[in-house]
């Protein structure tokens, strides 16, 4: 069973915005650059093997991959559109 968890009071909990941001890229390349070793170390079997995630049903290894293979790719996006709006609500581009 994989459990679900709500992303905004996590963001609270643990105060993101005011981390460093150095300090929080360091910790995304470093998870990144952990992850893809051991990535490469998974067998046949491993990638089918099947959970269930309690909001989106069943769940495996390729699931996984390809929500967090865009996870970062996702937050730049979403930053780009916060500093957008926030540059138009200023009136400036």
């Amino acid at each position: 069973m994989i459990v679900g968890y709500d992303q905004e009071a996590w963001a609270r909990l643990f105060d993101y915005h005011a981390q460093p941001l150095d300090e929080a890229l360091a910790v995304a390349s470093a998870a990144r650059t952990r992850t893809v070793p051991l990535l490469w170390k998974v067998d046949e079997a491993q990638w089918t093997k099947e959970g269930r995630h309690t909001e989106s049903g069943p769940y495996n290894a390729c699931d996984w991959l390809k929500s967090y293979g865009v996870h970062l790719t996702n937050h730049a996006k979403q930053i780009d559109r916060n500093l957008a709006a926030h540059r138009a609500a200023a009136g400036r581009k």
